[in-house]
């Protein structure tokens, strides 16, 4: 397994400058992961604990270079990965915007990870409504990106229904990790599952 630590991870962010707000981000992502971990992990599902938590904390690795470049950050972020040798983390951040529709067939790192990232706005853990009507504003600046946003919105649609069910969860139960203090020493609950 190519995974690093939760410590690595958050090492490779700071070497990497990426904002405190983003770190932030990437913590809470990785918090919601690490919730649908452990519904999932009971229901059966065969995804690694630790992919999932690096995949989370790094998602967002490029994000300013991409802000500042204008690449696409996914891409970039996963381009780095690949080249530190960390191939299957560089999956999941490459996956966490758009999943490929042939993802979509069975639970994956990448699909929690892509769900997760689309349930926290900032350092919040809302709807997916609630997201995407942020991400609209933010980012819909014209027609081609408004209707891509909106694709992705039922894509995610899509998933919260397909996790959710595994999980034996609704949407609101996601809500409670809005109670965890967003700090790293608190992704994993049982370091035994890593």
């Amino acid at each position: 397994m190519d995974a690093p630590s939760i410590e690595h991870c958050m090492t490779l962010l700071r070497e990497r400058e990426v904002p405190l707000h983003i770190q932030s981000h990437s913590i809470r992502v990785a918090q919601v992961a690490g919730l649908l971990f452990k519904a999932l992990k009971q229901a059966g599902a065969g995804i690694s604990l630790r992919l999932l938590v690096a995949g989370a904390l790094l998602h967002d690795i490029a994000k300013m270079e991409a802000i500042r470049t204008g690449g696409d950050h996914a891409e970039m972020g996963a381009l780095y990965l690949e080249g530190m040798g960390m191939a299957q983390v560089a999956q999941v951040v490459r996956s966490h915007v758009r999943l490929d529709l042939f993802s979509m067939e069975e639970i994956s790192e990448a699909m929690v990870v892509n769900y997760a990232d689309k349930r926290v706005m900032h350092t919040e853990v809302v709807s997916l409504d609630r997201r995407f009507e942020d991400i609209l504003d933010r980012y819909g600046s014209d027609a081609g990106r408004r209707e891509r946003i909106t694709g992705l919105h039922a894509q995610a649609r899509e998933m919260e229904g397909l996790l959710l069910r595994e999980a034996g969860m609704e949407p609101v139960d996601v809500m409670v990790v809005n109670t965890l203090p967003v700090e790293a020493s608190t992704i994993v609950v049982d370091p035994l599952d890593l």
